[in-house]
């Protein structure tokens, strides 16, 4: 990794502007720094899984690239070799060294995957005709300026399309590749994901829709009244991309390096000059909102995040110098000189000893440290230094480190013992581990009133948990709903049914929960039963033999589905394209018969899977040798199940194939004690039952009806998808970031259900969802938010992952007093991390680091030498043993009482004495 500089003293900074004149008159690059870990080296196994075709994309282009320490980033010559076979284990090792790759996914055969790229609109209303033609897809990215849509491979050949000399669609095929997410766009924006479903978590590829065979022909019938001879002409050819083994310029020119220092200084101190240089912001989630004053608009739908800004509007990414220019109307020189007087530390300041770029000491001379990475070669050192305090790991290294470091360093004489050492380091006040804070309770208020009142009337008498009742009709209301009909808010287009689960103990009430919610679609359903058996017996059964060998029996109407193998799904669902509930009391029951739980060579799996976003499915038959074709192949589902149950299942999984990620988790509050005196109210009842039979005649007979938002409504369901887009990027677990990159379709979802219940409530149908009720779906979603992470932290904790090992790893500091440890010693002595595998265990230590418990201070790897799994060196933050004292008092006792209830139990099996 490399460092960021210290700043200079005045004198080595005037060597070093001298140093930058000579490279500039020399015409050589400064050297540009890259992160650590690489978007390669974090997501390329997810693609190779998927049997999809990768390539390293050097930073700050689209281009192929490969990396040397002598050259540097090079065009890749050849890399079309990638779309006729897949990256070897050698490459692949050999590539995620490689600093600040990003990942080009190889279109074409062998990646099973053709992709459209769409840069600029067509004059003139031409660009609804040729969305028009543009057919669905669950995967598409977004990079600076335009969309790139994903499809099922059909033997299309690459091919482009212009219009006016400007590129405005791609066939990107054999030959071709794109650049994803979340690589850096060359204009410093990062590409990312529009929709629910990404190319990295679409399990199996298969299940991408394909595009028209003449949808060729279609292209060039739409743009002919567009295009120039040349646009025509240049078309014609299939074009392969230039192999160049050039210099890439990852590596900025001084200039350059300074302009991209300051936009990147910008964006991580937003609050310095956002409201300062730019009239219109407001805050807004983590970041502003502003308005693009320059292109005439009056809605804020400009985003200013951390991690990038967005003109939305306008569709392109903006540096905080193109924002300032832009809001301003001034000059780029202008813009540049009142961003910097308004950022911090732009200046050449004094030398300044940093761990982790946090200030360690004031006043130190010239000759000390110049880098962290020199902090960690003192370190390995490990010269001299005496030992105080308790006992703790690597004395050589980190005592005699900290003692060179001060030596080296302070104008001051240095602290004699350890803990005066580390009293010098900034450290932030730790988070408690070891206070659990229960997910916050269902906001029944959320709800239109009848479902809300039916939620406290059962719960009155039972003591069950209202709101577990409130989630789980909500649940089934979203089935009752067409599961055609869509909701179209941004670029998310989505139907209203969820996955629901609600967990809670053995004799915590779930099903009779779950069962009070389904009462009125189980009504629904008897009745629908009952029409298609009695249609059945008058009309099909009375004709004669003969004829009902020629005669197709009428629809079979059902709502819940009894046979939840796909095949009988297919079968039910041929007569009830709006789609059925499945309603079981166990999610084993779910998942049974999946080949990722239950070990088989079942198919049944990924078309589960795509049942939960609908649309055409083929279905196999066994008994019959022709197979279903259905137009929409969907399946709301509420079940329930133990959180160590869950865990168990999810274990042996070994790793995640995104099922659990698509339910929407409760966790049951506690009963409370049960009420023989309290009688169920009839009306309340009957009122919310009235809600339910309207929703059913509203919702799910006739055609499929949309819904759109509106632009209250947009702006809250925009500023939560990039909220919780930021979420989900800070999180070390993959499934639990997963799971949150799907919230902002389950807000889609949600708002959707909530809206159809308020037309079934009011008896008025409404095209449009409100922004009133987008932010009630936004404040279920924020308690189901928690809900999720609590139900992650008790899947890790029964699993002996994330915070789990967090938890023993804190009790392992406390008890042993620890000042420094390692990461040998916390597979010793802290339980549970011996048997975890590593990714776990770095997890953890992600977390302890994040909660203030820790600082790494890890050595390089030296080049060439294999790593060890104890490697890892992190220095205590002092404040844990003051603040969590107690606790670890606590800790040692208990560790006490079970080592001599343990003993006790040895010495009479010893004396064959009873043990009491």
């Amino acid at each position: 990794m490399n460092e960021a500089p210290l700043a200079a003293t005045s004198e080595a900074s005037q060597e070093k502007q001298q140093e930058h004149q000579d490279f500039l008159a020399s015409g050589v690059s400064g050297q540009a720094s890259y992160p650590a870990n690489s978007v390669f080296s974090e997501f390329a196994w997810k693609y190779l899984e998927r049997k999809i075709s990768i390539v390293p994309i050097a930073p700050g282009s689209k281009k192929p690239g490969e990396w040397s320490e002598v050259d540097g980033w090079r065009g890749m010559s050849k890399w079309t070799r990638f779309a006729e076979r897949l990256p070897t284990s050698i490459e692949l090792e050999h590539w995620e060294r490689w600093p600040g790759a990003g990942i080009g996914v190889v279109c074409g055969k062998l990646s099973r995957i053709v992709a459209l790229d769409k840069d600029y609109d067509l004059p003139a209303g031409g660009n609804d005709a040729l969305d028009a033609i543009i057919p669905y897809t669950p995967v598409a990215k977004k990079g600076a300026k335009g969309w790139t849509k994903f499809y099922r491979y059909n033997g299309e050949p690459s091919k482009s399309f212009d219009v006016g000399g400007n590129r405005v669609l791609d066939i990107l095929s054999d030959g071709r590749q794109t650049v994803v997410p979340p690589t850096a766009h060359p204009s410093g924006c990062n590409y990312v994901w529009l929709t629910e479903e990404t190319l990295d978590n679409l399990w199996p590829i298969d299940e991408l829709p394909q595009l028209p065979d003449d949808f060729m022909a279609q292209v060039e019938r739409v743009l002919a009244p567009y295009q120039t001879e040349e646009d025509r002409h240049y078309q014609k050819p299939a074009r392969a991309p230039k192999d160049s083994p050039d210099v890439i310029p990852g590596e900025r020119s001084i200039h350059a390096q300074y302009f991209h220092d300051l936009n990147q200084h910008a964006l991580a101190n937003l609050g310095a000059w956002v409201t300062k240089l730019v009239p219109t912001a407001r805050a807004h989630a983590d970041g502003f909102r502003a308005i693009a004053t320059w292109r005439a608009c009056e809605n804020p739908n400009v985003g200013i995040h951390p991690h990038g800004i967005m003109d939305f509007g306008g569709n392109y990414g903006m540096t905080p110098i193109d924002l300032v220019m832009d809001a301003n109307g001034t000059t780029f020189a202008k813009a540049t000189e009142s961003l910097r007087l308004c950022l911090p530390s732009m200046e050449p300041e004094p030398i300044t000893m940093t761990v982790n770029g946090v200030p360690i000491g004031s006043d130190l001379k010239p000759g000390g440290a110049a880098s962290i990475a020199d902090f960690r070669a003192i370190l390995q050192q490990g010269a001299g230094g005496q030992r105080t305090g308790a006992a703790g790991p690597n004395d050589g290294d980190c005592i005699a480190g900290l003692q060179a470091v001060f030596d080296a360093g302070c104008a001051a004489p240095a602290p004699a013992s350890l803990e005066e050492k580390l009293e010098l380091l900034p450290w932030p006040q730790p988070i408690d581990p070891f206070v659990d804070q229960p997910a916050p309770r269902f906001p029944l208020d959320h709800l239109p009133r009848p479902l809300a009142e039916y939620c406290r009337d059962f719960s009155a008498g039972s003591g069950f948990d209202e709101g577990a009742v409130g989630f789980s009709l909500l649940v089934a209301a979203s089935g009752l709903i067409d599961h055609r009909n869509r909701f179209n808010v941004g670029p998310l287009s989505v139907p209203s049914f969820l996955w629901g689960i609600v967990l809670g103990k053995a004799g915590d009430g779930k099903s009779p929960v779950i069962k009070a919610a389904m009462k009125f679609l189980a009504e629904i359903d008897r009745e629908m039963v009952n029409e298609s058996k009695e249609r059945h017996e008058s009309d099909y059964l009375t004709l004669p033999p003969k004829d009902r060998k020629v005669t197709s029996p009428p629809p079979w109407r059902q709502l819940i589905a009894g046979d939840t193998t796909t095949e009988g799904l297919a079968k039910l669902l041929v007569d009830n394209p709006g789609g059925v509930v499945i309603h079981l009391d166990e999610f084993s029951e779910f998942c049974g018969r999946m080949d990722a739980y239950s070990g088989t060579a079942g198919k049944d799996r990924p078309i589960y899977l795509k049942s939960f976003d609908g649309g055409r499915q083929t279905v196999n038959r066994k008994s019959d040798p022709m197979p279903m074709v259905l137009d929409n192949f969907s399946v709301g589902v509420l079940t329930a199940v133990q959180p160590e149950k869950l865990a168990q299942m999810l274990q042996r999984t070994g790793t995640s194939d995104g099922l659990f990620q698509r339910f929407l988790p409760l966790l049951m509050a506690q009963q409370r004690p049960v009420d023989y005196s309290h009688k169920r109210s009839p009306q309340v009842e009957d009122q919310c039952r009235s809600v339910f039979l309207t929703l059913a005649r509203m919702a799910r007979s006739g055609e499929p009806r949309n819904l759109d938002a509106t632009p209250g409504a947009r702006a809250v369901a925009e500023a939560f998808h990039n909220h919780m887009q930021t979420v989900a990027q800070g999180v070390a677990d993959v499934r639990l970031a997963e799971h949150y990159n799907k919230f902002p379709g389950f807000l889609a979802r949600v708002a959707s259900t909530l809206h159809w219940l308020e037309c079934a409530a009011t008896g008025q149908f409404r095209e449009a969802v409100s922004e009133a009720t987008m932010n009630n779906a936004k404040a279920i979603l924020m308690c189901l938010f928690r809900h999720s992470q609590e139900t992650y932290k008790d899947i890790d904790q029964q699993g002996g992952v994330g915070s789990g090992l967090v938890k023993a790893a804190c009790e392992a500091i406390l008890t042993k007093g620890w000042e420094a440890v390692s990461r040998g010693d916390l597979t010793r002595d802290a339980t549970g991390w011996r048997s975890a595998n590593d990714q776990s265990t770095s997890w953890a230590i992600d977390l302890l680091i994040e909660f203030g418990w820790v600082q790494d201070i890890t050595p390089s790897r030296k080049v060439g030498k294999p790593g060890r799994r104890s490697a890892g060196l992190y220095l205590v933050n002092p404040e844990v043993h003051r603040k969590f004292q107690a606790e670890g008092v606590r800790i040692a006792d208990r560790r006490k009482k079970m080592s001599e209830a343990i003993q006790a139990v040895a010495e009479s099996r010893r004396s064959k004495v009873p043990w009491q």
